[in-house]
């Protein structure tokens, strides 16, 4: 990702091992949804909701500049073929809450799966470099598709981004 963009966010330090810490995490997403037009208006309550799920899974990318500023965050599911049926017809963060077999999906098996988005929130820039790391990222998926919203409502159509 393009990382000569200016964040205004504090820089986070980042352990060595890589992993910080949930309430670190969900505190980074917080800070680039505040930033981000579509998701400012979120409550706290409903961001949450929204994003502790994919961060207790490990199903998220936050992406830092090289002085360790928050510039981007990425999350997403692992559909089975019902789910990706469900949410062609329906793209919505109901029916993947209210589906049982999205944390059991094994990312290294990709048969029979499907990468779904569920955020792409990049405050700061245009979410294609966000695009293209993701897609080296999941090099495998030759398809990936992105909720067409970002708020808790149905978007009309589904976007596939890659």
């Amino acid at each position: 990702m393009n990382t000569d963009i200016n964040s205004p966010l504090a820089p986070v330090p980042v352990p060595q091992n890589g992993q910080l810490n949930l309430f670190v995490a969900l505190g980074i997403v917080t800070d680039l949804c505040i930033n981000h037009g579509d998701y400012h208006q979120l409550s706290i309550e409903k961001l949450i909701a929204r994003v502790l799920p994919a961060l207790q899974a490990g199903q998220v990318h936050i992406v830092f500049d090289p002085q360790s500023r928050p510039l981007g965050f990425a999350s997403w599911v692992l559909a089975d073929d019902n789910l990706h049926a469900q949410l062609t017809q329906t793209p919505s963060l109901a029916v993947i809450n209210n589906a049982s077999s999205v944390n059991n999906m094994d990312a290294s098996n990709q048969e029979n799966q499907y990468l779904w988005f569920v955020d792409l929130i990049t405050p700061f820039s245009s979410p294609l470099p966000m695009f293209h790391s993701l897609k080296e990222r999941f090099a495998g998926f030759s398809d990936a598709w992105a909720l067409a919203g970002n708020n808790t409502e149905a978007a009309d159509q589904p976007r596939r981004i890659w």
